[in-house]
């Protein structure tokens, strides 16, 4: 059986090419969720890590990869349950990524935005929030897998 691969990056650090290439070496990819919008995933507020594994981590069993929220947020939790299991780090430089994620999601009222940044709203809140919290992902990734590089490619 093939290992499973997680790409762990935040969106917008070019994770739908990462899916897409995964996809032509023969994985079969999940292309993520958002939760709680009408006819998407619902998950009970407050939301919380535990909750959304809940819902996530069953979906491994018919997928070889993952790309885009909310896998990124998953790490741990997928590491445990699916052992022997690769990682990606998808980053790109943080001024380009923040500028990339206010524009995407500017005014969209997104309850996953809500979860990873506190609020609704990319408009709301100034770029260095973002940006804080995307650089303290990729810290907390490369610290996870510190002992571990075997498992985990960074690709920038």
């Amino acid at each position: 059986m093939r290992e499973k691969v997680f790409c762990v990056g935040f969106q917008k650090t070019g994770t739908s090419s990462m899916g897409t290439a995964l996809r032509i070496l023969g994985y079969r990819v999940h292309k993520g969720f958002r939760f709680n919008l009408p006819g998407k995933v619902q998950i009970p507020e407050p939301v919380t890590q535990a909750k959304l594994a809940k819902v996530a981590l069953p979906l491994g069993r018919a997928y070889t990869a993952f790309e885009d929220n909310p896998w990124c947020l998953l790490y741990r939790e997928l590491d445990a349950a699916y052992p022997g299991s690769k990682f990606i780090l998808t980053r790109r430089r943080p001024e380009d990524w923040v500028d990339s994620l206010i524009r995407h999601f500017r005014d969209a009222h997104n309850p996953t935005l809500r979860y990873i940044y506190g609020c609704d709203s990319a408009s709301v809140r100034p770029p260095q929030h973002y940006t804080e919290i995307y650089e303290a992902h990729n810290r907390a990734v490369l610290t996870y897998f510190k002992d571990r590089p075997q498992d985990l490619l960074v690709f920038d």
